[in-house]
């Protein structure tokens, strides 16, 4: 296919900004800022699909709400809802997605629709934006300025809502048969991660942090499988490591002078 040199056909580089716009798809994704920084420092967000309504141009959007040691996605329902490691059960105001949502619900938008946690119910939405300067944010949001420390960090701001059409619903189906444990190499790869750093005295959040950190090269669904087996007490008692607490307490292979991490 030739690449028309008609002006007619050309597109807006850059940032889609005080457009029309509509959510094509919405999902929760790990984000490392288009591979500027390594797994240790990802983000986790709420990726949107964007298509601007005159059909000209689409973007995708990743509106960060926090670090990957609190929340991931879940890969059972394909980033659909959002896990928990840490046990935090609310998302932090300091996010480029809670400025989003806010600026929704001010534009008059039926917040309640968002209680389920679904990403894919905002997928339909369809509303003007501009970009604003958020509040400093702290940690990596700022640091990722670099040299740049007077660059304003901004988030897309709704102004109108045009559209949220309501969602049809799915149609009933059978009950799915009873899941499987996790596959052989989710299992071997998540025990050579707890054989190799388990200690006494480390946190089940830490030990999902390593495994996030040594499975960087893993895609997602992979990596959230392991991660998920390292903080399930039960899968970690069937290997003889005791938790209390959130905490381990026996780790039989390690030695019993190691130092707690």
């Amino acid at each position: 296919m030739s690449i028309s040199l008609n002006p007619k056909t050309f597109v807006s580089g850059g940032l889609l900004n005080d457009v029309d716009v509509e959510i094509v798809e919405a999902r929760y994704a790990l984000f490392d800022y288009q591979g500027t920084v390594d797994a240790a420092n990802m983000r986790t967000s709420l990726r949107l699909q964007l298509r601007t309504l005159d059909g000209a141009q689409d973007a995708t959007e990743h509106l960060t709400l926090g670090a990957t040691t609190d929340f991931v996605p879940n890969d059972s329902d394909g980033g659909l809802t959002l896990r928990s490691l840490s046990g935090k059960t609310a998302l932090s105001k300091r996010s480029k997605l809670y400025f989003f949502l806010q600026s929704l619900a001010e534009a008059g938008a039926d917040m309640s629709r968002l209680d389920s946690g679904r990403a894919d119910e905002l997928e339909g939405l369809k509303f003007h934006f501009v970009r604003k300067a958020m509040p400093d944010m702290g940690g990596l949001e700022v640091t990722r300025r670099g040299k740049h420390q007077d660059q304003a960090i901004e988030y897309i701001h709704v102004t109108k809502v045009i559209d949220w059409p309501q969602k049809k619903a799915a149609p009933k189906s059978k009950a799915p048969a009873a899941a499987g444990g996790p596959p052989p190499e989710v299992e071997n790869a998540a025990t050579e991660i707890l054989m190799e750093v388990a200690k006494p005295g480390m946190t089940l959040q830490r030990l999902g942090l390593e495994a996030m950190k040594r499975g960087s090269k893993l895609d997602v669904k992979t990596r959230n499988q392991i991660s998920r087996l390292l903080v399930n007490e039960q899968w970690l008692a069937d290997h003889g490591v005791v938790v209390e607490n959130k905490q381990l307490v026996l780790v039989p292979w390690a030695a019993e002078d190691e130092v707690p991490f």
